[in-house]
């Protein structure tokens, strides 16, 4: 699988939390682990890149971890637009 270079890693990250969160049971809490990117094919910087540009927006918010995945909560209900 391609890496992705930047175009439409963006909605990659949303539809993957959103994946996530419904994994987890509907919880909108989830750890965002550098395996998880690399299985959509997002590279680990464009991936935190988006992460970052969707709490800007407030869509999400980050608790970021030294030398660990961050927990990423999803601040608006339903599925990605």
């Amino acid at each position: 699988m391609a890496k992705a270079t930047g175009h439409g890693s963006g909605l990659q990250v949303k539809i993957t939390l959103w994946y996530l969160s419904g994994l987890n049971r509907q919880s909108n809490t989830v750890k965002l682990r550098r395996s998880v990117l690399r299985n959509v094919a997002v590279w680990r910087h464009a991936g935190y890149r988006k992460l970052a540009a969707l709490e800007l927006a407030g869509r999400v918010s980050v608790e970021r971890r030294s030398e660990q995945s961050p927990i990423v909560t999803l601040l608006s209900a339903g599925a990605p637009e």
